[in-house]
């Protein structure tokens, strides 16, 4: 049985220990997306941001984590994690969680006095900052909820993550991965799309 109480505590501590700081190093990285950036492929911006979120995920020591890195020539990155499941007997029930980590455009003259979109601000129990919410903060969600299970010896099924780099222009790069990738990912049971908010798709044909 999983304790809540002690799911809470243990993400609240991770985001404090260390996921709070590098979704501020991740803010002040201006990583925008495909269609607002001409010198995407050149500026190495998406790159930095895969290094900082890679070596995050590293860092988080969760049991049985696979991951890799697909970076297409002329196309985005994509971060591709696999997580065993906890038992042999759930490792047919995938979760696959989606998230994207390009950004928006700065719409640096709509920001409010001591507000900018590549220096993070925290203001009172609020992180300020182009992309922190949309959609910065998906892959330590993801990678969280698994790391809290596993702290108290709690069962979870196979779970693959997928982070994209090119969600504010459409996804054109992720139907190409996805197809690369459908041998791997299998039929997830349940799909989280962790975008600003949590969408919670099942029951696939």
């Amino acid at each position: 049985m999983v304790d809540s109480k002690k799911v809470s505590a243990f993400i609240e501590k991770s985001w404090k220990d260390s996921v709070l700081q590098t979704l501020q190093d991740y803010i002040a990285i201006p990583n925008q997306s495909i269609d607002y950036d001409p010198d995407i492929h050149t500026n190495g911006y998406q790159e930095e941001v895969v290094e900082l979120l890679t070596k995050w995920v590293k860092s988080s020591n969760v049991k049985n984590l696979k991951t890799e890195v697909l970076h297409e020539q002329k196309r985005t990155p994509l971060i591709y994690m696999e997580i065993e499941a906890s038992k042999p007997k759930f490792q047919n029930f995938t979760v696959l969680m989606y998230g994207h980590f390009d950004k928006q455009p700065p719409l640096t003259d709509q920001w409010a006095q001591g507000l900018h979109p590549w220096k993070p601000v925290i203001q009172g129990e609020k992180l300020f900052g182009r992309g922190g919410a949309d959609d910065g903060y998906s892959i330590f969600a993801a990678i969280d909820c698994i790391r809290a299970l596993q702290d108290q010896g709690a069962d979870h099924p196979r779970c693959v993550i997928i982070i994209e780099g090119s969600e504010e222009s459409g996804s054109p790069d992720l139907d190409f991965y996805f197809e690369l990738l459908k041998p791997r990912i299998g039929k997830p049971q349940i799909v989280f799309c962790l975008d600003s908010g949590v969408a919670i798709m099942n029951n696939f044909g």
